[in-house]
């Protein structure tokens, strides 16, 4: 093989390895996007100047289903095939001494930016199962990426559902927080000792009820006190009383 085959061999490979990588990791809107597909569970990374989030991308409507869901559990009962029969399989499971904890992530977005989001997925598995030559499909599929990667710019909030299953087995708690731009929303917790509001859990939209500070606040966290029913928030070096 002489010098300019080898050369261009190289730019073949080169040309191989650059296509299949190119949307690994992309920046869109002075945003980093990773993952996706099923190498990462259709879990994507978006990195800005406010932080990270990772997760599923799914609707809002999506998202109030599954939470509807979640409140139809029941605590200290339900075993963990009882929960995934009811809301899937978790993304991410811990264990330890105490039980398990399970996650799950989400990025969140209007509905009609999740169905044009997973148009795009399906018009590139029809570019893939095509028959036209390997350079058009690549230029076609760079095409949709872009569209692609667009979308996934509008998803910047984040549903964190936490769900702690006892040593036991049975279901001990629920917690799910919307997370945008470093900000933390509670939507709805169930049964957890350290932020639920008795013991049939905090509803959505209510801040939680307690008789003394939650243990790690974190800043902008809000409760209401039972014993001498004030609310109070925590400013990131102390708690302030904001009645």
């Amino acid at each position: 093989m002489n010098l300019n085959n080898r050369l261009f061999f190289v730019l073949i490979l080169s040309a191989l390895f650059i296509s299949q990588c190119i949307y690994a990791q992309i920046n869109v809107g002075g945003n980093i996007i990773t993952g996706g597909g099923a190498q990462s569970n259709g879990e994507l990374t978006i990195s800005s100047a406010t932080g990270t989030i990772t997760g599923i991308p799914i609707g809002n409507s999506k998202l109030a289903d599954f939470i509807v869901k979640l409140k139809s559990l029941n605590l200290g009962s339900d075993s963990t095939d009882e929960i995934t029969a009811r809301i899937g399989k978790p993304l991410h499971v811990s264990k330890n001494s105490l039980g398990q904890v399970w996650k799950f992530n989400y990025l969140v977005a209007d509905d009609s930016t999740i169905a044009e989001y997973e148009k795009c997925d399906r018009v590139v598995e029809l570019i893939e199962q095509s028959d036209m030559e390997w350079s058009k499909k690549r230029f076609k599929q760079m095409d949709v990426y872009k569209i692609q990667d667009k979308l996934r710019d509008k998803m910047q909030t984040q549903a964190h559902c936490q769900i702690k299953i006892g040593a036991d087995g049975k279901l001990s708690s629920v917690k799910v927080e919307k997370i945008m731009g470093g900000d933390n929303e509670l939507i709805y917790v169930k049964g957890d000792a350290e932020s639920a509001s008795n013991s049939e859990g905090g509803e959505l939209g209510l801040l939680p009820t307690l008789t003394s500070p939650p243990p790690s606040p974190k800043t902008g966290q809000a409760y209401l006190n039972t014993t001498d029913s004030h609310f109070y928030g925590w400013n990131g070096k102390e708690w302030k009383q904001l009645d």
